[in-house]
């Protein structure tokens, strides 16, 4: 199925999500993550959808932020905005996070979290090796977010056990995500931006636990 240019499997829009039950497509989705531990999901977010987040990003301030549990990270976050906010209602869909354990086994997911960052060469952002294992984590998601075609910041995953073979997936097209395996055996990182254009993402996991609700409630208690 088509949105707009582009082709997507699954599809998160204003009204919910849709899917295109090709049984071919998703064995090759499935292949390919028990072969390479990620999978590209193209036009994960829809049009209509992407202009509501797009307006949000760019009335919004993206602020300096440093990982205390990654060693050298430093990267642009944006607050608890209205975009955000968004994003995270959409991606907590039921229907998406069965069809996630359709193709990855990943097993149950409870909920997602993330945040909005951004990358770019003039501030010195770069990301160091790591896992995100912990916190019932399954799953990892990438949404391209950018608006003009950045250079660098590609994910690159590697095995602990073989760091001389890395994986680079470039994900530029506005709109696409990536969708990779968390796992203790696994680690990650993000290339230096190092054109002109930074890169914007939207970034965070899918988790066993907890439940959408229970995370929703933490959150409002935790701002109370």
């Amino acid at each position: 199925m088509t949105d707009g240019n582009s082709e997507y499997i699954v599809q998160l829009n204003n009204h919910g999500i849709a899917f295109d039950d090709d049984v071919e497509r998703v064995a090759r989705l499935r292949e390919h993550y028990q072969r390479r531990d990620w999978i590209r999901l193209p036009g994960l977010i829809s049009e209509a959808l992407l202009e509501r987040v797009m307006r949000g990003i760019a009335g919004a301030q993206f602020q300096d932020f440093t990982h205390p549990d990654i060693k050298s990270n430093k990267e642009l976050q944006l607050g608890d905005c209205a975009a955000l906010k968004l994003l995270e209602l959409v991606m907590n869909n039921a229907q998406l996070f069965q069809f996630l354990n359709r193709i990855t086994d990943c097993g149950h997911i409870g909920s997602f979290v993330g945040r909005i960052y951004r990358f770019d060469s003039q501030n010195g952002h770069h990301d160091a090796w790591h896992d995100d294992s912990g916190s019932h984590r399954r799953l990892a998601l990438s949404l391209n977010l950018s608006s003009d075609l950045y250079e660098g910041g590609a994910l690159a995953l590697r095995s602990k056990s073989q760091k001389g073979r890395v994986s680079m997936v470039r994900n530029t097209v506005l709109g696409d995500a990536i969708v990779f395996r968390i796992a203790d055996s696994l680690e990650h990182r993000v290339s230096n931006v190092t054109g002109a254009h930074p890169k914007t993402a939207f970034a965070g996991w899918f988790r066993s636990a907890p439940e959408f609700g229970e995370h929703i409630l933490n959150k409002t208690q935790t701002l109370a």
